[in-house]
């Protein structure tokens, strides 16, 4: 018997069932794993790399894009709709008040969209999932050694920014909580895991970031929430969620009054203004830029432009070097002043989408990489009403957002397993049990 033949039928006889899963997959040779893995570690090196970081990640990019060129026009095809939102903010131009920032930043976007959409049809969603885990490993791992780590102040490893930090922590952490929910992941990386979560709250605590600690709540609930019912069936699971939702939602109106007194005593713990006033003040001035231009706004990546009179008074009110990161602390707010209601429109159902088509996989048939997807989604949710992360160019969660969407949206490829006992019972590898031999018939005389 040939070797391509014995390994056919050995994924015949595994065919139907699950098989504990070799993270060591990703380190075979595989043109697409390759080129995914050289264009998000480019991607998260951009602080240490710059526009080199961006150049090798539109390289790698591209050399997927090329490899079989027929499969990633298809699906660029066939996902069109997901086009929509870079689409619109390149069109944008036409009434921006800085055409050539919208220009560059919006074909930036467009870029880095079309390469997760292509990623995500070309790599299965668990090898993106360790490709995801070990890369951002990596980045904090070079936080840990080269970055800054002040006696007093709030750590930033090697970011300009300790909320950049403290995210690429809680994305290690959920990382490592995914790994321990499926039984299939072996011992040894669940063992692994448990270690890397017993360091994350130090590190959360050093980077000193209340949005990023608050916002893994949820994705924690929810997994203990799937924990506990992971032996249910999905109408189950499906009947006990929207309980839960409801008892939130109830709880969450009863304890209203105590929410403000609460969420103070967060911020000073790490020594924020309990009022929130500098928000307050940023989101009056957002709404008046809005009700100037409420349907379009004023053009894509418009807003924080250097010379940019109303950008400037307010980097210089709030200690922020000209240029510097700084935004209206509101994904829906920040968008709507530069790409108008239309804007926020496209993007909410994107996100909102791809979180529902994303649970509803992952309460049919749960597995590590689904567990993962849902408590990011959920994090990136909960935090858009306080940062911006998502939707511009150069961006890893903006391209794990789209990646997550086109999985969430595509059939299964496995078959369903068996429904009875004994025919999951008959595709166990081992010795089949004897079967009583037809008996012969007797001779005619």
């Amino acid at each position: 018997m040939t070797a391509a033949r014995q390994d056919v039928q050995e994924k015949g006889a595994h065919k139907g069932r699950r098989v504990p899963y070799d993270p060591g997959v990703i380190l075979r040779f595989n043109i697409p794993i390759i080129l995914t893995c050289l264009c998000l570690a480019a991607l998260m090196l951009e602080p240490l790399f710059t526009s080199r970081a961006a150049l090798a990640f539109l390289v790698f990019g591209a050399l997927l894009m090329l490899h079989r060129t027929k499969i990633s026009l298809v699906t660029l095809n066939r996902h069109w709709y997901l086009l929509i939102l870079p689409v619109y903010c390149l069109l944008s131009i036409f009434w921006s008040q800085y055409p050539a920032v919208t220009a560059r930043q919006g074909f930036q976007l467009a870029l880095t969209l079309i390469i997760a959409i292509v990623i995500a049809a070309r790599v299965a969603p668990r090898n993106l999932f360790f490709i995801l885990f070990v890369c951002n490993l990596m980045v904090l791992a070079l936080c840990l050694i080269f970055g800054s780590r002040p006696g007093t102040g709030a750590w930033q490893g090697i970011f300009a920014s300790k909320n950049a930090f403290a995210t690429v922590i809680a994305m290690v952490f959920l990382f490592s909580l995914a790994l321990i929910y499926e039984k299939r992941v072996k011992l040894t990386l669940k063992i692994v895991a448990l270690g890397i979560m017993a360091v994350c709250p130090f590190l959360l605590l050093k980077a000193q970031s209340a949005g990023v600690i608050m916002g893994l709540v949820p994705p924690v609930m929810m997994m203990v929430l799937f924990q506990l019912t992971r032996s249910w069936k999905p109408i189950q699971r499906i009947t006990i969620l929207t309980f839960a939702t409801w008892a939130a939602i109830v709880a969450g109106l009863a304890l209203a009054p105590h929410f403000s007194d609460m969420f103070a005593s967060v911020l000073r713990y790490f020594g924020k203004d309990p009022t929130l006033t500098g928000r307050t003040e940023l989101w009056d001035i957002a709404f008046a830029h809005i009700r100037d231009h409420p349907m379009l706004g004023i053009g894509y990546r418009a807003y924080w432009v250097i010379g940019n009179p109303d950008a400037e008074a307010l980097w210089l009110k709030f200690g922020v070097k000209s240029g510097g990161g700084f935004h209206f602390h509101n994904l829906y707010i920040s968008n709507a002043v530069e790409i108008g209601i239309i804007g926020v429109a496209i993007q909410t159902v994107i996100l909102f989408g791809t979180f529902i088509a994303a649970l509803y996989k992952l309460i049919i048939a749960p597995t590590t990489e689904k567990m993962f997807f849902v408590m990011f989604m959920l994090f990136i949710l909960y935090r858009s009403f306080g940062e911006v992360q998502v939707f511009f160019g150069f961006s890893d969660v903006s391209m794990l957002v789209y990646a997550i969407c086109v999985y969430s949206l595509k059939k299964e490829d496995t078959e369903r397993r068996p429904s009875s006992r004994a025919a999951r019972r008959r595709l166990r590898p081992g010795p089949k049990p004897a079967t009583a031999a037809p008996a012969e018939p007797e001779p005619v005389t």
